[in-house]
């Protein structure tokens, strides 16, 4: 048998798409005559299911939109010390742990006392944020240098901090640059990932 649609019609409304039609079909595996002497069996519709972008990354990954099991933002499924949520800013592989830290922290050496972190992550992340952190020990105090939500531009919060971007496909490169803070014999950094 052959089966056709006829009169299939589109909507888009807040996302969503739908397809509507009739659906018809012949026992003639002879289209042209299907097509003349098709018997409509009946209407069908179809109706998307809108996801966000973490939903259709974790579907992609674990088979599932939901935040639950493997797929969930606080599981860590290859055991690598990295939360879901930071594999999926990283542009990361969250099922294999992979050699180099992610996101991909890159070797910078203080000039004229500015240090600096720079750090490769995902270009199309709208449901996170970013937030560069620096203090003088591990323990903190913690103060936020720069911030970029929802993919937008990564952006200074302190007078003197010098921030960058440079996009290469499917990811970004990010530069936070500090100078010197008065007292302080060296400086640490952490990326802080948070999502709404």
């Amino acid at each position: 048998p052959i089966f056709f649609t006829r009169d299939v019609q589109f909507a888009v409304a807040g996302g969503v798409l739908t397809i509507t039609g009739d659906l018809y079909g012949s026992p003639d595996l002879d289209s042209f005559t299907a097509l003349a002497s098709g018997i409509r069996l009946g209407s069908f519709r179809f109706t998307s299911e809108p996801i966000t972008p973490r939903e259709a990354w974790r579907r992609s990954w674990f088979g599932s939109v939901a935040n639950a099991g493997p797929g969930a933002d606080e599981a860590d499924p290859d055991g690598n010390g990295l939360l879901n949520l930071v594999e999926y800013a990283a542009y990361a592989d969250p099922q294999i742990a992979e050699a180099a830290p992610v996101p991909a922290l890159l070797p910078s050496v203080a000039t004229n006392g500015v240090a600096q972190i720079a750090f490769r992550c995902a270009r199309h992340r709208p449901d996170v944020t970013l937030t560069v952190q620096g203090a003088d020990t591990p323990v903190g105090p913690w103060t936020d240098l720069a911030v970029s939500a929802a993919g937008a531009p990564v952006a200074s919060l302190v007078p003197g901090v010098t921030v960058g971007e440079t996009s290469i496909c499917d990811t970004r490169l990010l530069r936070v640059s500090e100078p010197p803070v008065p007292g302080a014999n060296t400086r640490v950094f952490r990326l802080i990932v948070t999502a709404p």
